[in-house]
C-alpha cells in the first residue's frame, strides 16, 4: 500500500488527509447524487470548492474508501479528477472489490486492470461484469478506441441489459452491437505500431487485430 501510494504521489496524486476527506465528499455529491457543477472540472475547482488545500502540482485528488459499493458513497460514479482508492491483500478481494462496486454502477461498461500476471488479467476478464477491460492502459481515454490497443474508435459507449447480459454499443449500426461479448485488449507490439495500415484497418474494424479478446 505505502509503495502504491509513494508511486501516485510522485505522479500527482494528492490523498486527502482527516476531515479532508468529508469535505470533498460534500463538494462532489448533494443529497447523494452527483453534484452538477464539478462534472468534468478542475482538481483546482473542486478543492477550491471542497475548502481544501492542495499542491498546485496536484492532477487528482484520492480518497481512501472506508467501504465498498453502498457501504460508502465515495464509490460511486464521480466524473471529476476524483478517484477512491481500495486497499487489499490479495487478488480475490480485488475483484470482490471491483465486482460490487461496478454492481452499483457501471456494471457492463468498462474496466481496467494493470498487471503483469496473465493468470490474473484473465480471471479479471472472466469475472467482471463488463464489455470491456483495459489491459496496462489508462482506462479512461483508450476504452473508446486506440491506437495503443486495435479497438475501434468510437465517440459513444453505452450499454443496455439483454437476457441478463450487458452489450456495449460502439457507433450506430448492426455490426458494433457484440451482446454477452467482452473485449480484453492489450497494448500493441512497437512492430504493428509502426505499420499504419494495420492501425487504421484496426481502428475501422475491419482487420483481426481490433477483435482482440480472451
Amino acid at each position: 500500500k505505502k509503495e502504491v501510494f509513494e508511486a501516485f504521489e510522485r505522479k500527482g496524486a494528492y490523498f486527502v488527509k482527516g476531515d479532508e476527506r468529508e469535505k470533498i465528499i460534500n463538494a462532489i455529491f448533494e443529497d447523494g447524487m452527483l453534484a452538477r457543477d464539478i462534472v468534468g472540472q478542475s482538481v483546482k475547482f473542486i478543492a477550491d470548492k471542497a475548502g481544501v488545500d492542495v499542491p498546485e502540482n496536484a492532477r487528482v485528488i484520492v480518497v481512501e474508501a472506508n467501504g465498498i459499493g453502498r457501504e460508502d458513497i465515495i464509490c460511486k460514479e464521480k466524473m471529476c479528477p476524483v478517484m477512491a482508492c481500495f486497499p487489499y491483500d490479495y487478488f480475490e478481494e480485488a475483484i470482490n472489490i471491483a465486482k460490487t462496486n461496478l454492481f452499483l454502477e457501471g456494471n457492463g461498461h468498462t474496466a481496467g486492470i494493470h498487471s503483469n500476471n496473465q493468470a490474473n488479467i484473465i480471471k479479471a476478464g472472466i469475472d467482471l461484469s463488463v464489455s470491456r477491460l483495459i489491459v496496462n492502459a489508462p482506462c479512461a481515454t483508450t476504452a473508446g478506441g486506440s491506437i495503443q490497443n486495435g479497438l475501434p474508435v468510437t465517440n459513444t459507449i453505452g450499454k443496455v441489459q439483454y437476457l441478463g447480459w450487458s452489450a456495449l454499443f460502439l457507433r450506430h449500426s448492426p455490426s458494433r452491437l457484440p451482446l454477452g461479448r467482452e473485449r480484453i485488449p492489450t497494448p500493441c507490439t512497437s512492430q504493428v505500431r509502426q505499420r499504419p495500415t494495420l492501425l487504421w484497418l484496426a481502428l475501422c474494424g475491419l482487420h483481426p487485430l481490433s477483435n482482440q479478446s480472451q
